[in-house]
């Protein structure tokens, strides 16, 4: 059974541990994330939406010809915080644009809703999915522990006092052709870099409630995931500087990008923090110049 799913919903943790219990559950699921060629049609995407949440949905449409069952999680919540709007608008999108150019009208969609603050419910939420998928019971009802990489273990043992920290949505700082390939710039100019996903999403979330900077609590996942990660960076363990790659039309980073400069600019003696809007940049050498640019600072170099 070939089971697809966009592969940038795979960056988030849930979603892993979703995809590892059904394979405990059976052994007859063939994960399909990458499509042998391009969604070619003209999508009907709202055109407020960020290119992140574009890229998922031509993600999600081109993987059609290559699968048994198309998976699209409405995902509503994680670790018990919202998640972006779009994310329960997926489903409906990819649907909408499935049934339109009519996609491989027999290969059926499950949307299931994705709402989750423990591993439990992460369980139920699998065996539903199998149910969707095999129309029956799993053999086997309880799945064993599932460990889930949340955060790199190495993180604490590294010297990150040189190194460049990248917050932002997980699938855009994975996914280069999201982030413009800031990451591979670093790299090749020698630079280390940590990443807010490497740190515990609760550490994050305590991070963020211990802050008192807003008159109410941050209710938006991804807000508490930046804020923080910042608080991180900049007092728990600093870094020699901290680059936030934010997709443009994104509310929430519209928001919290505003707020981290003026949060930095605050703090004594904070390391440099600067802000790749991804859309906004077409050629890679224009990237290429801000990053080193960025970099001179970090050094401390004076340009007069």
């Amino acid at each position: 059974m070939k089971v697809g799913i966009a592969r940038e919903l795979l960056f988030f943790e849930w979603v892993q541990e979703l995809k590892s219990r059904l394979d405990q559950l059976s052994h007859k699921i063939e994960w399909v994330h990458d499509s042998t060629g391009e969604a070619r049609q003209q999508l009907l995407v709202d055109g407020d939406s960020c290119y992140p949440f574009k890229k998922m949905v031509r993600s999600s449409i081109s993987l059609l010809d290559n699968v048994d069952v198309l998976l699209v999680p409405r995902i509503v919540a994680l670790d018990g915080f919202l998640m972006c709007p779009n994310f329960r608008a997926l489903p409906d999108i990819v649907m909408m644009n499935k049934k339109r150019n009519r996609l491989s009208m027999e290969v059926p969609v499950l949307t299931p809703e994705v709402d989750i603050s423990q591993a439990l419910q992460a369980e139920h939420l699998a065996i539903r999915i199998f149910r969707d998928i095999f129309g029956k019971d799993p053999e086997a009802v309880r799945t064993k522990a599932v460990e889930v990489k949340r955060g790199a273990i190495d993180l604490k043992d590294r010297d990150i006092s040189k190194s460049i920290a990248l917050i932002g949505h997980p699938y855009v700082l994975a996914d280069p052709c999201l982030n413009n390939g800031v990451p591979d710039i670093l790299r090749l100019n020698g630079i280390d870099t940590a990443y807010a996903q490497e740190i515990d999403f609760k550490e994050l979330s305590d991070l963020a409630a211990s802050f008192d900077f807003y008159a109410k609590r941050l209710y938006w996942r991804s807000a508490r995931e930046v804020l923080g990660a910042l608080i991180y960076f900049t007092r728990i363990r600093p870094a020699a500087g901290i680059i936030h790659l934010a997709p443009f039309n994104c509310g929430v980073d519209a928001l919290m990008r505003i707020e981290l400069m003026a949060l930095c600019k605050r703090m004594d003696e904070a390391p440099p923090y600067m802000v790749v809007v991804c859309d906004e940049h077409t050629q890679r050498d224009h990237v290429v110049t801000r990053v080193e640019a960025f970099l001179d600072i970090v050094n401390g170099v004076k340009i007069v």
